[in-house]
């Protein structure tokens, strides 16, 4: 049976997980939610709140995200669920309809795991010296991005900020290097490009 409270699909770097309720194999299991690329499946328990299924299917999402881009099963087992919680908190106080139509524009703001960063075009020579096109400031809360980046490749970088902001926000500075963060981006940039997130406001698909 398909889960009414979730999506029907999540795409994840491109491929659809069918999203089900399977709740005699989880139930057996002992397990909330789990995700299986190699079957296309993520499934959630849905006897749950709404809002804990939306929680866990984020994590779910962040765990098959971060193995995408390389982190191997026992560290994302590790994180998962911390950077699940940042990526559904993520989902919750943003649209992400800029990833999606040009014609929106990257916003001024994007709120991550709670915490606001301002997303700035006026550092192309502060990134220029730094022979950069864009940069997560931590401490400044600032996502800086060179004014010169054409459209697409301004809603990548943008999305490889965020990842760096994500990780960092939810409490693993440790594992913020350019060898994660840069398939991580990407597919980050893929997932909320080919998904809508109306459901996480109670909204009809």
């Amino acid at each position: 049976m398909t889960n009414t409270i979730l999506p029907q699909f999540v795409y994840i770097g491109g491929v659809a997980l069918n999203v089900k309720n399977t709740d005699t194999e989880l139930n057996a299991a002992g397990l909330l939610s789990q995700s299986y690329m190699d079957k296309q499946l993520l499934t959630v328990l849905s006897t749950l709140p709404d809002e804990r299924q939306q929680r866990l299917f984020c994590g779910e999402c962040a765990w098959q995200l971060l193995y995408a881009a390389g982190l191997d099963m026992d560290k994302c087992n590790e994180v998962y669920k911390n950077v699940g919680t940042a990526l559904h908190n993520t989902l919750c106080d943003n649209t992400f309809e800029w990833c999606r139509d040009f014609s929106v524009g990257v916003p001024t703001a994007i709120v991550v795991n709670g915490i606001p960063y301002t997303v700035s075009t006026d550092y192309d020579d502060y990134l220029d010296a730094k022979e950069l096109m864009g940069e997560c400031a931590y401490d400044d809360l600032m996502i800086k991005l060179h004014s010169t980046l054409p459209p697409t490749a301004k809603q990548v970088i943008a999305c490889h900020e965020m990842a760096h902001a994500l990780l960092y926000e939810a409490g693993y500075e440790d594992m913020n290097d350019e060898a994660l963060i840069q398939p991580l981006g990407h597919f980050l940039y893929l997932f909320l490009r080919n998904n809508n997130f109306d459901f996480m406001w109670g909204c009809e698909e």
